[in-house]
């Protein structure tokens, strides 16, 4: 009922979309009227909460079907409600009051009653305050990300009264405050694996002690505060009710970090909207479901939306045949093979695109999206400019901005896009942007890729850095990249168009002025993203992994003296992420597990994707990724 972006006189033309419009109009910056005021002083929330609740009950009375859909606690809420806006009416605005209701609530719906006076005193005081110091406007030009995940209103005066004590790291306390969020963490990841739960453990410490904000600290928290928020593990029960086995199994094998996403979650949401496990019972009967109980959350959601869409697919009495039918059409559509058309300006034909996981259509910009099919629980993309209009349900799922922006820090070309890169080079970036969590994870990207680190960064900064800076600039939206030159000019490529423009540094600061997280690279780049250098690849020597690469239990222990002696290009954590998942892999086709496969295959490709020497990537994934994903085309 809020909105991010309020009135702006001098650019009274900017209005948000998808955000509340009558909050950026001038006259949500004023309090209500006298005659408003005057006649909310006249309401009795007790009685207006407890007339609502009678009118309900006699609908249900007449309407039956309605009955029980209104606990009380909705009629509390609506008292507490009106009794906050009777008080806050003659002293805040309208805007005031919508920022109170969207993050400032909260003490407010969780005060005892004869506390609730107090708490609605408190925020009406703290919006006043945060008001006076600058709100959110202030903490915002200060780099903090207020919704993500989202902040309440003490959180955010404590924050912004931090910010104007000198010496303070206002990243560092920001995360502090997300660390504490996960107090109570534990009733929301109870059936996650044991290393979630040992993680959040760790975070919530952090509340005190962080001293240095790491992009995989960062991660980490924004991964658990935001499935808090989403509902976590008693949240996810409920979308499964009717299934503990296959709910158990998902809940603690799949990491937060996963569980969260919108690709995975969606697909669950549809499938609860479908009726659940419940429906697909029913449509199966009671024998046929048993048969695949037991299968694995997406195989189900796939299964439930095939049969509600082709009814014939429906089990007969006595048919046998269904099972192989629909096992079938499922490995179709659950192909992991990461193949990829290797042309950016011909779309691949249907029946080619209905098979392959990642499929390169039409890109006639320079920035094009990466599409994922909402029906496939992630498991298919699609890149091209223009929404795919055929073979799924496409929603836009990221455009590859930020790694273009450094990509091109690295070797800076007067024109620049995606379709400058080998075929082989789109799949391997869109599979680094389908593991990106949020902007973090790409704040994260760009520090490894220009070697540089994350800090505040303003517009009188620019005159004191070097000849040869690199920066990248990125907010929730979009990112971009700058290059310092001398005599205060600069080259500035924005992936959108793919052009590098000439500016001077005044002209480069109206641009910083449009993001909101820097990573700083001093000096020139000499190695690029998922490519080494020259220098990297004469001193590396591989042959001892080359020899090895067709055992893997001998190429693992080969990587493992490399983590021992060249901890710059694989660390013992990086190993150690290898080897278990390739381990857990071997565990899973022993078992003839098929879900488990795909999951510790993807888990694999998110800890190669880690390694940054391009050549020992390729190793890797030859030795020890390729011949599981051959293994999976194998299973029934």
């Amino acid at each position: 009922m809020t909105c991010t972006r309020t009135f702006d006189p001098q650019r009274p033309e900017i209005i948000t979309e998808g955000e509340n419009l009558l909050m950026q109009l001038p006259c949500a910056q004023q309090k209500m009227s006298e005659k408003n005021q005057q006649a909310l002083q006249k309401l009795d929330p007790e009685e207006f909460a407890q007339q609502m609740k009678q009118e309900y009950e006699t609908i249900a009375q007449k309407s039956p079907e309605l009955a029980g859909k209104i606990d009380d606690s909705s009629f509390d809420l609506v008292r507490r409600s009106a009794a906050f806006l009777k008080a806050a009416a003659s002293e805040l605005t309208m805007y005031q009051i919508s920022q109170v209701y969207a993050y400032g609530f909260f003490g407010i719906m969780d005060a005892k009653d004869n506390e609730l006076d107090t708490a609605i005193t408190q925020a009406i005081a703290d919006m006043q305050e945060y008001t006076a110091l600058g709100g959110d406007d202030e903490l915002t030009s200060k780099r903090i990300l207020l919704n993500n995940p989202p902040l309440e209103l003490p959180e955010r005066l404590d924050l912004l009264k931090k910010s104007q004590v000198e010496g303070v790291d206002l990243a560092v306390e920001h995360y502090k405050v997300l660390c504490a969020k996960l107090k109570d963490i534990d009733s929301f990841i109870g059936d996650s694996s044991n290393d979630d739960k040992q993680r959040a453990k760790e975070l919530y410490e952090l509340r005190s002690t962080l001293t240095n904000l790491t992009s995989e600290i960062a991660n980490s928290v924004n991964d658990m505060v935001a499935y808090k928020v989403l509902g976590g593990d008693p949240m996810l029960k409920k979308l499964l009710a009717g299934n503990d086995q296959a709910y158990l199994a998902y809940a603690s094998s799949k990491p937060v970090r996963e569980k969260g996403k919108t690709i995975h979650l969606n697909p669950i949401k549809e499938f609860y909207r479908l009726g659940g496990y419940p429906k697909l019972k029913e449509l199966l009967g009671p024998i046929e479901f048993g048969k695949i109980e037991g299968n694995d959350v997406p195989s189900h959601c796939k299964l439930l939306e095939t049969l509600i869409a082709n009814p014939k697919l429906l089990p007969k009495p006595g048919d046998t045949s269904r099972d192989s039918t629909t096992q079938s059409e499922s490995d179709s559509t659950d192909s992991t093979d990461t193949t990829t058309s290797t042309s950016t300006d011909t779309p691949q034909s249907e029946d080619q695109d209905e098979q392959e996981r990642l499929v390169v259509g039409k890109v006639t910009s320079s920035n094009p999206t990466l599409w994922f099919d909402n029906k496939q629980f992630g498991d298919r993309y699609r890149i091209s400019t223009a929404k795919p209009t055929t073979g799924g349900d496409w929603m836009d799922l990221n455009q590859f901005c930020s790694i273009l922006s450094a990509r091109w820090l690295n070797n800076p070309k007067a024109s620049f896009g995606f379709s400058s890169l080998a075929p082989k080079q789109q799949r391997a970036d869109a599979e680094t942007l389908i593991s990106f969590g949020g902007l973090d994870a790409q704040v994260g990207y760009a520090e490894k890729a220009i070697k540089g680190k994350r800090r505040p960064l303003q517009a009188s900064d620019l005159n004191s850095l070097a000849e040869g800076t690199r920066l990248w600039m990125g907010n929730d939206r979009h990112a971009t990249a700058a290059l310092i030159l001398s005599n205060g000019t600069a080259q500035f490529y924005d992936p959108n168009n793919g052009n590098t423009q000439d500016m001077t540094l005044d002209d480069l600061a109206k641009q910083l002025n449009q993001a909101t997280v820097f990573v700083v690279g001093e000096g020139k780049g000499t190695v690029d993203v998922g490519e080494s250098s020259e220098e990297d690849q004469e001193g590396l020597d591989l042959t001892a992994l080359q020899e090895a690469s067709q055992d893997p239990k001998a190429f693992l222990t080969q990587l493992l003296l490399f983590a021992e002696t060249s901890p710059q290009l694989v660390s013992r954590n990086q190993f150690a992420s290898i080897r278990d998942a390739y381990q857990a892999a071997e565990t899973a086709i022993e078992k003839d597990e098929k879900g488990a496969l795909e999951q510790e295959i993807v888990t694999l490709n998110d800890a190669i994707i880690d390694l940054e020497n391009q050549p020992l990537k390729t190793l890797v994934t030859a030795a020890l990724l390729t011949p599981l994903r051959e293994q999976l085309k194998t299973m029934g």
